[in-house]
């Protein structure tokens, strides 16, 4: 465990014994997006089931462009051993708020979704054994554009978040092909990244990021930038930076 002052004396820790220092807000259903408020929203023309959740920071206002956290959740229901959850619902996830404090950026938290189209997904992406991603990858991208029209989210700013499944989608899904992987400005990941080729849990191939990739459904061309990777192990913080460009594990 590390030395610094918060560290407990016992480990692993209760982390619900600590204050947060963020509140999230609570979801409103069927209101419309207003600054400081947290609301449920269907995009036109799809199932009631999909929902995604909408924050406009405390500062929004339309007389400026804003940076955009769109955020991806992990698997649920998870427990771990130091009270840590994920439900793996978009009205669950917090990690984007975590991050901008509330302030400066429109926050969403985006859904997986079923192969059928008619609701979210809690595991994964898409519905077993197939787990097609196509489905959730075109309401991301319709997503997009939705906050682009109606709240001002600055196209050049999208900066895709995610945690744990969300961390590797933002890689799976993120970099899926050239066309979605435009839409980001940014990646902003915790808790896996790459997945482990080989594993009987990971429904998808390991990503190849290589400045040559020939082949776009099974890698895309980063233009010779390596992503930069902060490494997680066993609850510990580890200081490393990766800087590899072929398909690891962080575990």
């Amino acid at each position: 465990c590390p030395s610094a002052s918060w560290c407990p004396k016992v480990w692993p820790c209760d982390i619900n014994a600590t204050a947060p220092d963020l509140v999230v807000p609570v979801v409103e259903v069927l209101r419309q997006p207003s600054p400081g408020r947290r609301v449920t929203s269907t995009l036109p023309g799809w199932n009631r089931g999909v929902h995604h959740v909408t924050y406009l920071p405390r500062d929004w206002s339309p007389s400026r462009t804003w940076p955009v956290l769109f955020d991806l959740a992990g698997n649920g229901p998870f427990q771990d051993e130091i009270g840590d959850k994920c439900d793996g619902t978009v009205e669950g996830q917090s990690f984007g708020y975590g991050v901008s404090g509330g302030e400066g950026f429109i926050w969403v938290a985006a859904p997986y979704l079923t192969t059928n189209r008619t609701a979210n997904q809690h595991q994964w992406w898409g519905t077993a054994p197939g787990f097609d991603p196509h489905p959730t990858l075109q309401y991301h991208s319709e997503l997009v554009q939705w906050l682009i029209a109606n709240y001002n989210a600055d196209p050049s700013r999208v900066v895709l978040t995610g945690f744990s499944r969300g961390a590797l989608a933002v890689s799976y899904l993120g970099l899926h092909n050239d066309a979605i992987a435009r839409l980001w400005a940014a990646f902003v990941s915790y808790g896996h990244f790459d997945g482990r080729p080989g594993d009987q849990w990971v429904p998808y191939p390991c990503l190849l990021y290589t400045s040559d990739a020939a082949d776009e459904e099974d890698s895309v061309d980063l233009g010779g930038r390596p992503p930069i990777k902060k490494k997680n192990k066993q609850n510990i913080i580890a200081k490393q930076l990766l800087t590899q460009r072929n398909c690891h594990s962080i575990h």
